[in-house]
């Protein structure tokens, strides 16, 4: 019976897994992350504001919403809360209700 159950959680989890559409945005280099961390890091807004444009610019709608989520990012830095609300509503509409999660640019 154990042995049942089991097998029944493992497919269930794995079937859950399976149906997730992640969305990951492959064209965001490790060079254009480090320059976006440091420059936001050392308050140099200007050119992780820029980083974060130059994703929203790409044609695939996950780096669009990645750049629109890092804008957000350095909004709430610079206190334009009211900002912030409208770069996170152009992120989920980039995603248009088609993924489950984001990869995170870290």
């Amino acid at each position: 019976m154990k042995q049942i159950i089991l097998l029944l959680v493992l497919g269930i989890t794995f079937s859950t897994l399976q149906a997730q559409n992640i969305c990951d945005c492959t064209d965001f280099k490790k060079e254009d992350k480090d320059t976006f961390d440091k420059s936001f890091k050392s308050g140099d807004f200007a050119t992780a504001t820029t980083i974060a444009n130059k994703l929203i610019n790409y044609s695939d709608k996950c780096c669009k919403a990645k750049g629109a989520v890092l804008l957000a990012n350095l909004l709430f830095e610079q206190k334009k809360y009211d900002s912030v609300l409208i770069e996170l509503g152009i992120a989920k509409k980039y995603l248009g209700g088609q993924y489950d999660s984001m990869v995170s640019y870290e």
